[in-house]
């Protein structure tokens, strides 16, 4: 075995040991060892967003923004972790933020469904109508599977535009789809009272809540429609219920406040 200059045989153990260890040090990459690392890091990667999923389903918000924020530190080219940045940002209120995070995913060029219709949704949250319905109409356009969830969107937006007949329209179309979908039954109910038909409402919130008992929005607008009928113990209920479901939201809070006040001077 011929010797290193300085009499040792260390060079060409690592050598064999590792054979393009001359060409690393011009840069090289070996693919089969940047694979393994690739491998390493999706399945970090996927661990760690079946995580923030169960965290935004069990409405840990702040736990899910800031485990997306830290998949998102560790694998920047990955658009899964900034999608779920969005949504914990939208689920808090902060549409502002979501839509920063969301612009940047567009200026990366990224056209998924699942994205167009969170877009949608910040959107509406931020009363820029317009922009939602477009959003919904492209994310229908990119994958057929996210087009009903847009078109709820775009239902809820004519609704709050007081575009009464779309809304209806576009409700039915898509519990055509999805008859059993307790947002869709929500906003028909939201949209009867809107409407001036409380009776129906009720009707219609309870269908909602027969479908997802655990669905805040539904036990809100239903303690709505039983405060226009004067139902006033049912509405402290159902109320209760949604704030108890979403502490975070203010309108439960304001709502009950007003049957205490009505009490108090009834």
């Amino acid at each position: 075995m011929a010797e290193h200059p300085d009499g040792s045989e260390s060079a060409s153990r690592d050598a064999t040991d590792d054979p393009v260890a001359h060409l690393r040090a011009l840069g090289y990459v070996d693919p089969q060892e940047e694979a393994r690392r690739r491998a390493v890091r999706d399945a970090r990667l996927a661990e760690g967003l079946h995580a923030g999923a169960a965290m935004l389903q069990t409405r840990q918000f702040v736990a899910a923004l800031d485990l997306a924020r830290h998949l998102a530190a560790e694998d920047p080219a990955a658009i899964a972790p900034r999608r779920l940045e969005a949504e914990a940002l939208c689920q808090l209120g902060r549409s502002a933020e979501a839509l920063e995070t969301l612009r940047a995913l567009e200026h990366r060029g990224v056209e998924r469904g699942d994205v167009a219709v969170l877009r949608c949704q910040v959107e509406a949250a931020l009363r820029h109508w317009t922009a939602a319905l477009e959003w919904a109409d492209y994310a229908g356009l990119l994958e057929a599977a996210d087009a009903p969830r847009a078109a709820l969107v775009a239902a809820d937006v004519h609704r709050r535009r007081q575009a009464f007949e779309a809304a209806d329209r576009a409700y039915q179309a898509v519990l055509d789809q999805r008859p059993r979908w307790a947002a869709a039954w929500e906003g028909r109910g939201a949209l009867a009272l809107a409407q001036g038909r409380p009776e129906t409402a009720v009707g219609l919130l309870l269908e909602a809540l027969e479908i997802d008992f655990q669905r805040a929005s539904a036990h809100a607008w239903l303690g709505r429609a039983l405060m226009r009928l004067a139902r006033w113990q049912e509405a402290h209920a159902a109320l209760a219920m949604a704030q108890r479901l979403a502490p975070r939201r203010r309108g439960p809070a304001r709502w009950l406040a007003q049957i205490a006040s009505r009490r108090s001077a009834g």
